[in-house]
């Protein structure tokens, strides 16, 4: 397991507000705004490098948890795991979707 300063530091009290943050889709900035705020001794690339991972682990049960559900199973499972995407992300599984549907045959390319 990755080691993460936040993790270590992040006073249970805060945890909660934390992550729920990332249900907000705050941004680096405000995150670590909010920590500074708390008193933590903390930089933005630490801030930073924690919620990638966070995030990072939402695309990575969107993969796992797709494996065998019906079509709307998986949208129901996307659309719970949505809120907790950025940007970049959500761009990368659009992308990963039109390549599947390429690969399988069973789409054109309209571009």
């Amino acid at each position: 397991m990755r080691h993460f300063k936040v993790r270590d530091i992040l006073k249970v009290a805060d945890r909660e507000r934390f992550h729920a943050m990332m249900d907000d889709n705050a941004t680096v900035g405000a995150a670590h705004a909010w920590m500074i705020g708390r008193g933590y001794k903390i930089s933005h690339g630490a801030v930073g490098n924690y919620m990638k991972s966070l995030r990072q682990g939402a695309v990575a049960e969107i993969r796992r948890s797709m494996s065998g559900l019906s079509d709307t199973g998986a949208r129901n499972r996307i659309t719970a795991i949505l809120p907790r995407l950025c940007g970049s992300e959500l761009a990368y599984l659009a992308a990963l979707a039109e390549f599947m549907v390429m690969a399988s045959g069973k789409g054109t390319s309209k571009r």
